[in-house]
């Protein structure tokens, strides 16, 4: 057993957790997590944090200093400190996430929508009991002078009334507490009309949110779902950060949401249950890939949708426990008790590997108030269903939207991007995630592609230049798949048709792709995970050195093939 596995192990039956890893098609065993256990799991880096906050109630990021000290991510640690202080009258805890959220209040108020959210979650906090009494005396004025100070912000999306991405979702599941909190801001403050402010949420999830949804997926057995993401990626971190504000939001202000938005509330629902892998990972592609918030936001929207006991509250039930299983396994907690906020941490400490507006202060901070909203919401009473990736033959394509492809065999679940090459590696065409279902338990052949590095996406080297491949098309199974498209020229000319089958069998999955033409050299690239060697008929496989992306040690590998054959790649579990 690893050093690791053994601070995971001993950490478990300190708190007497008993985590059983859900396997394909089973729940965890009855039970499974409750409220008291995800709060005990939180304290512990909780409790890590809280040792390191100064006097004045500065923060250190051992990672990235510069991102330390005070940040939205520091506000909502103090949030879940107190909210846990409140559970286990630790005065320690208490100490800190006072002294932290004086030393926000001492600077100037901060219109970021996320600080609006800590702020007024802190505030409706305090006002519904949720906190220390004794703590909620000393900052209760002074939080609600500063949060009746802080004025309209005018940057990124909102410099335009018609601008969106999840920032309008953070600021409308803000602003929603905000009006409900009878508070009497200044006059040229957010908080100075209540009604204002409820047109300004009513806007958002009626108007701004449908228009920029992603277009409809049916998905068997699940419905109709879709993407709600920052457009034109859709990236998936953001479509279960923007599904769950949505919902807070729904939770405050129901009335605000018109037939069409309610609509939209359940297919984002929907593509978030289908989008869960087996083994609760959501992140096969785009920013923020890996990174424990995503876990921690699906805990949290598990919880709150399998409490209102519908007819899909044991899969949301299900969603929740694989997504809290995911977090303590993969991500576990740190030397120092913290979160790292990619598993690559625990490989390499190195923030380039993560995107550059992450930090471990305000990513901690955020996943611990996530959390500890759930363990108060907790499902208790439900029983623990499947998410529908537990289900051979599971297949979505999201042609239109995130442009992936996900599906689920008996024992492989694979997803891969039918998108055109971007800058972003993570956003690149080619194949994205692949598991296999081993001993019980799923292992990844895949590693998560960094930001820069080698391409994933295929190309073709023709005698007119190089042309990528554009897939348009899915009809299948997730165990067998076919996809259409064209390759594509520099210049958007189509060269010619283009076709890929993805076949398993057993643990071996194998993609085939049309003949090669006379002069034509097709070249691919794969981040694959350590010892994982694949095969490549009649071609070449190329393998660079080894280095550490979000999710651990990753190995890319270019293939090369310029016979007039059809290529096939083969990777075996």
């Amino acid at each position: 057993m690893s050093n690791r596995s053994a601070r995971v192990v001993a950490l478990a039956l300190a708190l007497l957790l008993s985590l059983v890893l859900v396997t394909p098609g089973a729940a965890r065993a009855a039970g499974g997590w409750d409220g008291a256990q995800i709060a005990a799991w939180a304290a512990g880096p909780e409790r890590a944090w809280a040792a390191m906050t100064e006097a004045n109630g500065a923060i250190p990021d051992r990672l990235e200093p510069p991102y330390g000290a005070f940040n939205y991510g520091t506000l909502m640690l103090a949030q879940a400190q107190l909210r846990a202080a409140r559970r286990s009258a630790d005065d320690e805890l208490q100490k800190a996430a006072v002294a932290q959220v004086l030393g926000t209040l001492r600077r100037d108020p901060q219109g970021d929508p996320f600080y609006v959210l800590g702020a007024t979650t802190l505030l409706r906090d305090g006002q519904a009991g949720r906190l220390p009494a004794s703590a909620w005396a000393r900052i209760e004025q002074p939080l609600s002078d500063w949060i009746g100070r802080i004025a309209p912000f005018r940057r990124r999306v909102f410099g335009s009334t018609g601008g969106y991405d999840n920032w309008r979702l953070v600021f409308a599941a803000g602003a929603a507490e905000l009006a409900q909190a009878g508070l009497l801001g200044s006059r040229d403050g957010i908080a100075a009309d209540p009604v204002a402010l409820r047109a300004e949420v009513r806007r958002i999830v009626t108007r701004l949110m449908p228009r920029n949804a992603g277009p409809r997926v049916p998905v068997r057995r699940v419905g109709l779902a879709r993407a709600l993401s920052d457009p034109p990626w859709q990236p998936p971190a953001y479509h279960l950060f923007s599904a769950l504000l949505l919902e807070r939001v729904y939770q405050s202000e129901p009335d605000a949401f018109s037939a069409t938005a309610l609509r939209i509330r359940r297919e984002a629902g929907r593509y978030a249950l289908a989008l869960m892998a087996p083994d609760g990972a959501l992140t096969p592609a785009g920013r923020s890939a890996e990174q424990s918030w995503v876990l921690a936001a699906a805990v949290d929207l598990g919880a709150m949708r399998a409490s209102d006991r519908g007819r899909d509250a044991p899969a949301w039930r299900a969603f929740a426990e694989r997504a809290m299983d995911r977090l303590v396994r993969v991500h576990g907690q740190l030397d120092d008790g913290t979160i790292p906020v990619v598993p690559g941490l625990w490989q390499r400490w190195d923030a380039s590997i993560m995107d550059g507006y992450a930090s471990m202060t305000q990513y901690n901070g955020l996943t611990l108030s996530l959390l500890q909203d759930a363990a108060d919401r907790w499902p208790d009473g439900v029983r623990v269903g499947r998410v529908p990736a537990d289900r051979a033959g599971h297949l979505v394509a999201d042609v239109g939207g995130a442009r992936l492809v996900w599906g689920r065999a008996p024992r492989v679940w694979w997803a891969l991007s039918m998108r055109r090459t971007q800058r972003d590696g993570r956003y690149q065409q080619g194949l994205t995630a692949l598991k296999v279902l081993d001993g019980g338990a799923w292992r990844d052949l895949l590693a998560s592609r960094p930001q820069s590095g080698l391409s994933s996406g295929w190309e073709l080297r023709t005698p007119r230049g190089t042309a990528r491949l554009v897939l348009a098309h899915v009809r299948g199974s997730g165990s067998r798949v076919r996809l259409f498209g064209a390759w594509r020229l520099a210049d958007g000319r189509r060269w010619r048709a283009a076709h890929w089958e993805l076949r398993t069998h057993r643990a071996t999955t194998t993609i085939t792709t049309e003949r090669l033409r006379a002069g034509e050299t097709l070249t691919a690239g794969l981040w694959l995970a350590a010892g994982v060697a694949p095969s490549f008929e009649s071609g070449w496989v190329l393998p660079s050195a080894c280095v550490v992306t979000a999710s651990g040690w990753g190995c890319p590998v270019r293939l090369r093939l310029e016979q007039p054959v059809a290529a096939r790649l083969t990777l075996r579990g």
